[in-house]
């Protein structure tokens, strides 16, 4: 029994949504959904994307599958096992039943790391850029606490706020509290060589480096985007070290 045309464009289209949210670059979610299109029976499939909305248009019918992106977030776990599934469907390694049933196994499928586990990552990030520098060991210990310190206030805060950037801006702030605080009680201490260092873990990397490939990619309204919402982590973030530093200046000269 063939599959209802329909059936096939929306799911072409779910499964483009997924990788989209999951942080997948745009010709990516798009080469990807025509291919697994095309291979199901909708040659004329075609597959348009931008970082809030996916359109998937084939002419059988003249039907258009529209979907809005509510979230984004970068989770290339799920972007790899798509990717490998599209391929063994593409190859002929699996059937169209079975590419379904994993596709919405992998979408519902949480994946993520202990928190243990991040705070030891966020120490150990916080820490890599000093040895570059080949600063003292106290900088060194200092930045891998006040990272994870920074790293776990922008966590508390993205569970208990929906302001944008607000969460960062915290993280900011407790890194540049607690380094400007550590420089004035520890002799030997550097706050700018602490600052620097502890927020790696906080920094939009991921989102400028995806900007740059999307706009090498000729993707330019999602490569802006991208590197505009960068753009303004980075501002919030150097807001949030610049208040704390203040914040430490007027309570040392009010003493």
């Amino acid at each position: 029994m063939r599959t209802n045309d329909d059936e096939i464009a929306n799911f072409c289209c779910r499964l483009g949504l997924t990788l989209l949210e999951s942080g997948a670059e745009i010709n990516r979610v798009e080469t990807t959904v025509e291919f697994i299109g095309h291979k199901a029976g909708l040659a004329d499939l075609q597959c348009y994307a931008e970082l809030g909305v996916i359109f998937v248009y084939y002419e059988r019918g003249i039907k258009n599958q529209i979907m809005k992106i509510k979230g984004h977030d970068f989770n290339f776990q799920k972007v790899d096992e798509i990717n490998n599934l599209s391929r063994q469907f593409v190859e002929n390694k699996i059937t169209y039943s079975y590419l379904q049933r994993e596709y919405y196994r992998i979408r519902s499928k949480v994946i993520d790391f202990t928190l243990r586990k991040k705070i030891f990552a966020a120490g150990l990030v916080s820490v890599a850029p000093l040895l570059l520098f080949h600063t003292n060991w106290l900088n060194l210990f200092f930045s891998f606490f006040v990272g994870i310190l920074g790293y776990l206030a922008t966590m508390v805060m993205t569970g208990r706020t929906k302001t944008p950037y607000l969460n960062v801006a915290v993280g900011g702030f407790v890194i540049g509290l607690l380094a400007m605080t550590i420089n004035l009680l520890v002799s030997g201490t550097n706050d700018d060589m602490i600052i620097f260092s502890s927020l790696m873990p906080i920094v939009p990397g991921i989102a400028l480096t995806n900007s740059f490939r999307e706009i090498m990619a000729k993707n330019i309204l999602s490569g802006l985007i991208l590197g505009m919402d960068a753009t303004m982590v980075a501002i919030s973030i150097s807001g949030g070290v610049i208040i704390g530093k203040l914040v430490v200046k007027m309570l040392i000269g009010g003493i």
